[in-house]
């Protein structure tokens, strides 16, 4: 039986090779990281779509599956960059990175010409980063519900997507959920949209919604496969056809976002044995809800991504 007997001298040099190599071989998975990283985002080419990789310091609220979740940041109709980057803070504090998707109001007004290439080449995108990425979570503002309606209505268009993609999205967060179909028969819901709206929205729009502000009752003239379009989204967002686990975030005065609407639409696809949250906040305005509670809003989202992590893994 022979026995190695290593000197003070040969342990060192051991711990260097291990070193050198560790290092070696870390170098290697950044730089293929990075390969697949610039790929996924020459792929996207959109100028309202933006990938937002956190700085990668360590943080306490950092979890065992912060590396590997992406989250898309869908943000309301005609937010701001600096608004958007507060909710990505938020995700960076966690270090979790973040694909930031502006929402425009080209994208309502035309969503065949603009929302749906968009939305075909994120779903593409998604092929490349899948080793680096298994875990992908939608987290909407407002009407950037309807982007990710547009995303499932093409995931289960290919059968072949849907068990990939099921399994890529372990959630969707709804901040302010809302329905274009309620604000625009909703006289003080339409009011609020508006005046809200009124240094975004485009000059031939406005003046078709300001026109049908008074009629009753309250119509668009929009056309039919816009409407079409709208509709499917709709049916798509009420029935959560993948099944997909959902957290939904609203305030009780919120005039654009009905309660009662949520606490609905929550037990509804409890009922269907989907893994649903709610939260309900007394006295904040549209999508303010995080900045009139952050700390909670922080755990909330927390609590919410453990769950479903926890959940796909059992």
């Amino acid at each position: 039986m022979h026995f190695l007997i290593l000197s003070n001298l040969d342990r060192l040099l051991l711990s260097k090779q291990c070193y050198y190599r560790n290092v070696i071989y870390s170098i290697c998975r950044n730089k293929k990281r990075w390969s697949i990283i610039k790929r996924f985002s020459k792929s996207l080419n959109c100028d309202n779509i933006k990938y937002l990789e956190s700085p990668k310091k360590k943080s306490k609220l950092e979890t065992v599956h912060s590396k590997t979740i992406l989250v898309v940041l869908v943000g309301w109709l005609g937010a701001k960059e600096r608004y958007l980057n507060k909710y990505v803070q938020l995700y960076h504090n966690r270090n979790i990175d973040v694909l930031r998707v502006q929402t425009r109001w080209v994208d309502i007004l035309y969503p065949y010409q603009t929302l749906v290439p968009n939305v075909k080449r994120l779903i593409e995108s998604f092929k490349h980063i899948d080793t680096i990425y298994p875990n992908i979570i939608f987290h909407t503002l407002s009407s950037g519900n309807y982007f990710y309606a547009s995303v499932i209505d093409e995931i289960i268009r290919e059968p072949k997507l849907v068990e990939t993609m099921s399994d890529m999205i372990k959630g969707v967060i709804f901040d302010s959920f809302i329905d274009w179909s309620y604000v625009l028969s909703n006289r003080k819901a339409l009011d609020v949209a508006l005046d809200t709206s009124l240094n975004i929205l485009p000059n031939d729009l406005f003046s078709k919604v300001y026109a049908s502000r008074n009629t009753c009752p309250l119509t668009l003239r929009v056309s039919p496969s816009k409407l079409h379009f709208y509709h499917k989204k709709n049916l798509i967002l009420q029935e959560n056809p993948l099944l997909i686990p959902s957290l939904l975030l609203f305030s009780r005065i919120d005039p654009l976002s009905d309660m009662n609407a949520n606490f609905r639409l929550a037990e509804r696809w409890h009922k269907n044995g989907i893994l649903v949250s709610s939260k309900c906040w007394p006295d904040s305005p549209h999508v303010q809800l995080y900045r009139m509670h952050p700390n909670e809003y922080g755990e909330r989202i927390d609590s919410f991504i453990e769950q479903v992590m926890v959940n796909h893994q059992s």
